[in-house]
This record gives C-alpha cells, sequence and structure tokens, in this order.
C-alpha cells in the first residue's frame, strides 16, 4: 500500500523548493521558470486531495508516485542551473536545458493525468491564479483572484438591458435571504429562489465574498438553451445576479435521481440541446470554461439550459486564443492546453462539451467510473462490443448506430490538440444529421490516454 498521505506531503514540499530555487537561477532560466510555473499548477491542484479521503482511490495513486519522482528530478535540475558555468562549460548548460525539457514535458502528461484522475474525486470548481507574464518577459507573482469576467456591475448600470434590483426587493422576495430560500452553492455563491409581489419567480445569485465584485457580460446572452441574465443588485457593498429561475434541477441531480435508466432519445436531447447552448455563446465570442453536469439546468418543459458564468471570458473577434495565469474549472472537465499552459480558446468549450457528452452516454447504463471518461470511451470503442453494453437499453439497430456515432463526437471534441477538435458548429452538423452511416473524422487516441493506460498497465 502506497503512503499517500506522506507521498502527497513530500510533493507539495519539493514544489516549494523549485520555486525558491527558481528565484535564484543563473542558466536557462525561461525553462526554469516554466517548471516553476507547471510545478505551481500541480502542487495546487493536488492541495485538494489533502481534505478528501480518496487519496488513496486506486487511478490517484500511481499518479502521485509519478509525481513525486518527476519533481525530485526537475528540482535537481534547477538547483543546477543556479551554478553559473564558464564560457568553456557552456555544454553543461545546454545539457541542462534539454534534460529540462524533457522533465517539463514529462510533468505536463502527468498534469494531465492528475486532472483526468481526479474527475473519479469530485472537488467542485478551482480557482488558481498564477505568475503573470510581464513585458520584459519575466514573471510576477499574483495574490488575487479573477472569479467573473465582463464588466463591473457599477460600469453597466446605466445600461437598459439589464433591470436594476434594489436590495429591499431581493430581501422581501427571498424572506431576508431565509435558509429556506437556497437552491444551490455554486462556486463563491449561493443561489436563492425568490418571488416577488407580481408573482416572478427568479434565482438570486448572492456572492460570498463581500470584496468580489460581480461582473456582467458585455453581450446579453437570449438563447432557448442559456439561462436568461434578467438584472442585478450593486447596493450596501452587495453585488448579486437575478436569473431567470429553473425548477427541475441539475444534470448532475437528474441522472443521480432515476430509479431506472436515461433512456436514448432523452440522453440525445440533452445533449443536442447543451451543444445549441455552447455554439449560440461561441458566436458571442463567449468561452463558459467550466462546462459540467451541474452547471446544466432545466427549465419548466426540461429544455436543458447552460448557467454559471462567473468564470467565463470573452474573446475580442479578431483573436482565437489567449494565455492566462489564471486556472479555473473543474478538474476532468479542463482541456490540456489550458491545465499546462493557461492556453483558453473556443476550442477549450469542445473539450469539456466532449467529457459532458460522455458522461451522459456513461449514465446511461450507470457504469461505475473509475476511470477517465475519456479512457472509458476509448475501451468501449475499442472493444466493439457496444451492443452487449447498452443493451439493457433495449436500443433499436437505428438507435445503436446513432449513438455508437455520438460517442465518436465526444472523443473527437475531448482529442487532446485543440486544432483536431472540431467547432461547435461542425458538432451540431454531426448531431443533426440523419444519415448515422455518414463518415465523420476518426478520433485518434489522445497520448495522455497512452500514458495512462501504460501506467496503470506498470502499476497492477
Amino acid at each position: 500500500m502506497v503512503d499517500a498521505v506522506g507521498n502527497l506531503a513530500k510533493i507539495l514540499e519539493i514544489s516549494l523548493k523549485i520555486k525558491a530555487a527558481v528565484g535564484t537561477v543563473k542558466l536557462n532560466r525561461r525553462v526554469c521558470l516554466q517548471t516553476r510555473d507547471r510545478a505551481n499548477r500541480l502542487s495546487y491542484i493536488l492541495s485538494f486531495l489533502s481534505n478528501t479521503d480518496n487519496r488513496d482511490h486506486p487511478v490517484i495513486r500511481p499518479t502521485l508516485i509519478a509525481f513525486e519522482e518527476i519533481l525530485v528530478q526537475a528540482l535537481d535540475l534547477v538547483t543546477s542551473c543556479q551554478e553559473r558555468t564558464f564560457v568553456s562549460n557552456l555544454f553543461k548548460a545546454n545539457d541542462l536545458c534539454k534534460k529540462l525539457d524533457r522533465v517539463n514535458n514529462d510533468i505536463s502528461h502527468l498534469l494531465l493525468e492528475a486532472n483526468f484522475a481526479l474527475l473519479c474525486v469530485p472537488l467542485g470548481t478551482i480557482r488558481f491564479v498564477g505568475p503573470t507574464p510581464q513585458e520584459d518577459g519575466t514573471v510576477a507573482e499574483s495574490g488575487s483572484i479573477n472569479i467573473c469576467v465582463g464588466i463591473h456591475m457599477d460600469a453597466a448600470l446605466s445600461s437598459s438591458r439589464f433591470r436594476i434590483f434594489s436590495l429591499s426587493e431581493l430581501k422581501c422576495a427571498t424572506n431576508n435571504f431565509s435558509a429556506n430560500s437556497i437552491i444551490g452553492k455554486p462556486g463563491h455563491a449561493t443561489v436563492y429562489k425568490g418571488e416577488f409581489s407580481d408573482g416572478l419567480v427568479v434565482a438570486i445569485k448572492r456572492f460570498d465574498d463581500p470584496e468580489t465584485q460581480a461582473l456582467v457580460f458585455r453581450v446579453q446572452l437570449q438563447h432557448g438553451n442559456v439561462v436568461h441574465c434578467l438584472g442585478y443588485c450593486h447596493e450596501d457593498s452587495q453585488d448579486m445576479v437575478v436569473e431567470e429561475y429553473t425548477p427541475n434541477g441539475t444534470l448532475s441531480d437528474i441522472i443521480k435521481g432515476l430509479s431506472e435508466q436515461l433512456d436514448w432519445s432523452s440522453a440525445f436531447k440533452i445533449i443536442r440541446g447543451i451543444a445549441e447552448g455552447v455554439a449560440y455563446l461561441h458566436s458571442n465570442c463567449v468561452i463558459h470554461l467550466n462546462l459540467k453536469p451541474t452547471n446544466i439546468v432545466f427549465d419548466p418543459d426540461m429544455n436543458p439550459k447552460i448557467c454559471d458564468f462567473e468564470t467565463s471570458k470573452i474573446l475580442n473577434q479578431d483573436v482565437t486564443e489567449q494565455e492566462t495565469p489564471e486556472l479555473v474549472g473543474t478538474l476532468g472537465y479542463i482541456p490540456p492546453e489550458y491545465i499546462v499552459d493557461g492556453i483558453i480558446s473556443l476550442k477549450s468549450d469542445v473539450f469539456s462539451f466532449g467529457v459532458l457528452l460522455l458522461y451522459i452516454i456513461n449514465r446511461m447504463i450507470k457504469a461505475e467510473l473509475d476511470k477517465h471518461l475519456i479512457v472509458w470511451a476509448w475501451k468501449v470503442r475499442e472493444a466493439q462490443r457496444m451492443n452487449v453494453l447498452f443493451e439493457p437499453l433495449l436500443l433499436d439497430e437505428c438507435q445503436l448506430k446513432q449513438l455508437e456515432r455520438v460517442m465518436d463526437i465526444g472523443l473527437l471534441c475531448a482529442q487532446e490538440v485543440p486544432t483536431e477538435r472540431p467547432t461547435m458548429e461542425h458538432v451540431l452538423e454531426m448531431l443533426k444529421s440523419k444519415h448515422y452511416k455518414e463518415n465523420i473524422p476518426t478520433p485518434k487516441i489522445p497520448g495522455f490516454v497512452k500514458n495512462i493506460k501504460t501506467r496503470s498497465e506498470q502499476t497492477d
């Protein structure tokens, strides 16, 4: 039995040593900074495990062992870069640089393993701000966390697009924000059900940290698969957002609450509705950045709607991607390029959508989730026994072909390289196609899936 607690403590200790050592390196500063940044992200992600009882999870143990080994190598190399060499010994500096590059590559792969392994251990939304790039190419530490993106409340007060609610109105609607009115606690907020005197029922999101300014979008989102923001309140240092009320819970609630298996026609309707919503967001240059089951809610007609935009970003129309020191989202749904290098784009949501799609299919048969959804889907695909796996659902041949196609679409969305993922517009075209035998691109097995499989075989 691996001592997971001790292993985790060593990893966090080594990460701190790397951070301290990088401050005084004289050689290969750029690559050393990259080592530090990835070690920072790693230690932050793994710190979530210290407060859970899942440190001995069979999926997590191999990852912890591998991380300790590679970080010990990284610390040795960074420490060696503290020594200035003479011109005649520049070969040593170049050799160290190549070794650090290889170590950084290994850390990247392990970061992905941690991200996906921890999908089996629900930890909620993570929020991390790493070093901020400076104009001279160096980095400065940042201690603040920006949990929303858009424009400040006070800058939007004059906007006619949103209704301005008074604090007294919201107190009255929620019986002074009573505990009985609470319907959820996503991230850094509490959501209340409110009812106004005119009968209007709403959801009121009240941010827990009074020093955190709530932000609203520069674009007003109005789509049948996106929760509609009705207005806001900015009064007495309190920031609240008022949204439409969705009475039928979240996707996670619905799937967990089903006494029977989710039928395919209902699952497909949900998948297609979510895809419509994400495609609409992307048409407005909005990246959600936290697509997951608890952020999909249902209206009275059981229409799926995307909610919780507190971590979202808006790209300029001429920008396809951007780098950010922030890391926000839910482990397992965060795309590789974001968790490793802080790069976000519309393809970030495409990846998360792919994982969410595979989650819905997995939950249809209530398969035990002891591995990441992408790994599970690849094993199902490789086995070519979907007719046996989904037999209890009593699918006809046409439905089974459609399900196989949709699973391939999910794997395409979850490709490791962003350029190999389809756009959401293309995803919709593939989902809407009536010709289930029509060819779609063949998904490739992602590199991180190969690494996970290899490491699992080595530890068996």
